[in-house]
């Protein structure tokens, strides 16, 4: 409040200063001044419309997954999909995998295999030779569309899936959101939100689930990030291992041109944790 008081003042005092200006330079620096005080009221504002919780710092989970595909054990891909050189390692193609496909209101897991070829990149490839051919093309045996493909293991069956029927509004994870859900007579909370270390430090987006473990409620954080995007989003929430606890793949990223899918699975967890992050896929062509 007293920041907006004090830049109420200024602009009015500038607006006088401009109307008993005698000459046409003074009149036109005046209007230099009231643009600059338009522009600073302006983001003042909007810094004070955003709302964000102030938490202590200690409460702020630093691991949290970052962006190495390496340290993970499952190697995501996606099928008919273009990658940067960096992005797929030729060494993943011709083997089976498992996707997550929906036909109608079901969704299921099926085996499949997937080929990659090597095609030009349209935009690491421009200036170079025209024979260079650095991106790779991947495409799958099974030509229905699938969400991701990953690794078969004993855990995951053949056929349909239980999932979380979740609204394209509730798969946003929009700052503010709280999600409750049921999954085998156990209930869950996705909760976004903007945490602030300080007052008025730029704050994290989190997005962290709640549930109950051996008969105790927890709060695991999922995301935790010092940029938000709007590009954070549910892809699938629901049993993949085959373990009646819910698994989750989501869009982790925090540039808007890039997709970071994550893949949270109930199976792996440790301790007190629902989940742990088994695989991770960067992509950014197609």
């Amino acid at each position: 409040m007293k920041r907006m008081g004090a830049n109420s003042i200024l602009f009015f005092i500038l607006v006088i200063a401009y109307f008993r200006s005698e000459s046409r330079f003074m009149m036109f620096r005046w209007i230099g001044y009231l643009l600059c005080a338009t522009a600073l009221f302006a983001c003042n504002t909007a810094s004070n419309v955003r709302q964000t919780v102030i938490v202590d710092s200690v409460s702020i989970v630093d691991n949290i997954p970052g962006y190495d595909v390496n340290q993970y054990p499952y190697v995501l891909t996606l099928a008919d999909w273009t990658f940067h050189e960096d992005e797929f390692e030729s060494s993943w193609a011709d083997t089976p995998y498992v996707g997550i496909y929906k036909q109608g209101k079901k969704m299921y897991l099926d085996t499949t295999r997937i080929y990659a070829h090597p095609v030009r990149d349209e935009l690491r490839d421009f200036f170079r030779d025209g024979h260079i051919k650095s991106a790779w093309r991947v495409t799958a045996s099974k030509k229905e569309p699938s969400i991701v493909l990953m690794p078969v293991t004993v855990t995951m069956k053949r056929g349909e899936m239980e999932y979380v029927d979740l609204t394209e509004e509730e798969t946003q994870c929009l700052p503010g959101d709280s999600v409750q859900f049921m999954f085998h007579d156990k209930k869950y909370t996705l909760k976004a939100q903007l945490i602030a270390k300080q007052l008025h430090a730029e704050p994290n987006y989190q997005l962290s689930i709640h549930y109950e473990k051996d008969d105790e409620q927890h709060t695991q954080v999922l995301i935790n990030d010092f940029t938000y995007e709007e590009c954070n989003r549910i892809y699938f929430a629901g049993d993949i291992d085959n373990d009646a606890l819910p698994d989750f793949l989501i869009n982790t990223s925090n540039v808007f041109n890039t997709t970071v899918l994550t893949l949270y699975l109930s199976s792996a967890a440790e301790g007190k944790d629902l989940l742990k992050v088994m695989g991770m896929l960067l992509s950014s062509v197609n």
